[in-house]
């Protein structure tokens, strides 16, 4: 598969320092691994990585329950896009009593086991840094896991540039990267209120209540889950098809059965980090009915 990129892209004037400290940051790095998750962050770094270092980088993917079978074939896309090598290492991180129980630190848990491993794998082959794709707009919100990438001495470049997530697509369009304009994921470990033990089955359950979602179009979109209630977040944009009684009955009809015995959508819209705004309550949600 071939696609031509911008490697030379007119940059605008608040981009062009970032994009030199970038060069900087890298430079000392002859072969470095990279935590690749296909999202726009990650994959920005990726193709700064092979079309402007020049560098033999090596992507890491760390197959878990918490990655869609979507995501996951979008990050095989984006690495075969991109033009390097990808592993996927496979780690069952419910095998940790701290990330099963979900409580709120499971992201720390959970990554410190991922990254460990990647850091392993990476320098027993060569690698002289394992690196991730965490911006700036990450260190300004709730996210345990950034402790665990701190002490296990993963590097965050892009972080460390100055680039932001609005600095990283408009540089991902500027340089003709697919999914520049994608909506940001996360893990479907997030859809879960903390304290609320995760299993494989509600894991399940979820990616094939978010699947039928996605297939309708509806992008930026996550199903909360609170025992037998699925709590619908999506932008405004989507809530006059909603309005459709015919809608309404599909939605219901397929997650009554996928076990739901409630659905609702929630009037606050799609929010990044829910369980860190609203910890204890869940409010502004209307139920749906045929």
């Amino acid at each position: 598969m071939t696609m031509t990129f911008n490697p030379a892209p007119d940059l605008p004037d608040f981009l062009k320092p970032k994009w030199q400290t970038l060069q900087t940051v890298l430079s000392p790095h002859p072969q470095p691994a990279l935590a690749f998750s296909g999202g726009v962050d990650s994959s920005f770094l990726a193709w700064f990585l092979v079309h402007i270092m020049r560098k033999p980088v090596i992507g890491y993917c760390a197959v878990t329950p918490f990655l869609t079978a979507r995501d996951r074939e979008e990050t095989r896309y984006m690495g075969r896009i991109i033009g390097f090598s990808l592993e996927e290492i496979s780690l069952d991180v419910l095998n940790l009593p701290e990330v099963r129980k979900n409580p709120q630190n499971r992201c720390y848990h959970c990554k410190r086991l991922i990254m460990g491993c990647l850091k392993e794998v990476s320098l027993a082959r060569g690698c002289t840094v394992l690196l991730d794709g965490s911006q700036t707009d990450d260190t300004r919100q709730v996210r345990p896991g950034r402790q665990a990438l701190q002490e296990i001495g993963v590097l965050s470049p892009l972080a460390l540039a100055g680039f932001g997530k609005e600095d990283i697509r408009q540089a991902g369009r500027l340089v003709s990267l697919p999914g520049w304009d994608r909506s940001s994921q996360s893990c479907l470990a997030t859809r879960i209120p903390y304290d609320t033990p995760i299993t494989p089955a509600l894991l399940a359950r979820i990616e094939e209540a978010e699947d039928f979602l996605q297939d309708k179009g509806w992008a930026g979109m996550r199903v909360r889950v609170h025992g037998d209630l699925a709590r619908i977040e999506v932008g405004p944009e989507v809530w006059g098809i909603v309005g459709s009684a015919a809608v309404r009955e599909e939605i219901v009809h397929r997650f009554t059965l996928l076990g739901f015995k409630h659905v609702t959508l929630d009037l606050a819209g799609y929010r990044s980090g829910c369980w860190d705004r609203y910890p204890e309550t869940t409010t502004g949600h209307m139920e749906i009915t045929p």
